[in-house]
């Protein structure tokens, strides 16, 4: 049953949490990405601690200022990776442009956080409930046999003389 509580709490939690949190966005201008491979090269967004990074390219020139066609890259969330024919670009230094969103803690969600954290850790006593548990499972069997004994008058009892 407590299990069942601490589950439920959980998830409130995470729900409650998830709805107090604001989504935030920036741009990045001309952030300079060193040496682009085939290996791909994360934003410096990804670095910066955010939760739930997302990022939305804009633009991607070369150190000059030419812009790569799309088709020399290949881009998956805040990271670009060199996959095109014209090895030019390929471990050159890349400039682009990006916009990022990610989740801005507020009070509310920080207090939230670390109440779910805190409620996490109550589950370490799960194994003592459990032994408290079948030992009154236990006591309450040999009260119902007892009784179950005396009612059906195997058990006499004898009178205390």
């Amino acid at each position: 049953m407590i299990g069942i509580i601490v589950m439920v709490f959980q998830i409130a939690a995470v729900r409650l949490a998830d709805s107090v949190n604001d989504r935030t966005s920036t741009d990045a201008d001309s952030e300079v990405l060193q040496g682009i491979s085939e290996n791909g090269t994360n934003f410096a967004a990804l670095g910066l601690g955010l939760r739930d990074v997302q990022c939305s390219l804009t633009t991607v020139l070369n150190s000059t200022g030419v812009t790569i066609e799309s088709g020399n890259y290949t881009y998956t969330n805040c990271n670009l990776a060199f996959t095109g024919a014209d090895i030019t670009y390929n471990n050159t230094n890349w400039v682009v442009n990006y916009s990022y969103s990610y989740i801005a803690e507020n009070d509310a969600g920080y207090a939230i956080n670390e109440t779910r954290a805190a409620i996490s850790t109550s589950t370490d006593f799960f194994s003592t409930f459990i032994v408290i548990g079948a030992m009154i499972v236990l006591v309450l069997l040999v009260v119902v046999i007892i009784n179950s004994l005396r009612g059906s008058g195997l058990l006499r009892d004898r009178g205390g003389a």
